[in-house]
């Protein structure tokens, strides 16, 4: 999954980085793939910080996706106690800045 989000993200920045480099772009177009890209950058390092804080916290093969209005998190996991919902949720919350009702955690197993 993680992979495949990675060459989703691979050709979103080649498609960002053309318009922005073409010349002759239009110059409403060229800003907003500039704004667009640098918010899929900023999100990808948050995400980054999350996963790495819940590894840390001992959650495996965790996944943290930054969508517009939502924040996903898929734990390697069959199941979560109440207590470990309540770390990701910090983590998440801490790193991402979104708030609980972005949140969505799932299950991989």
């Amino acid at each position: 999954i993680k992979l495949n989000r990675e060459q989703t993200r691979s050709k979103a920045k080649e498609n960002y980085l053309e318009v922005m480099n073409s010349d002759g772009m239009d110059q409403e177009a060229v800003s907003s793939a500039t704004d667009a890209y640098m918010k899929m950058t900023e999100n990808m390092e948050l995400e980054t910080e999350a996963e790495t804080m819940l590894l840390a916290k001992g959650f495996p093969d965790v996944m943290v996706t930054i969508n517009d209005s939502s924040v996903d998190v898929v734990i390697g996991k069959a199941s979560i106690t109440e207590e470990e919902k309540a770390q990701i949720e910090d983590v998440v919350v801490r790193k991402t800045g979104c708030t609980i009702d972005m949140l969505s955690i799932s299950m991989a197993n």
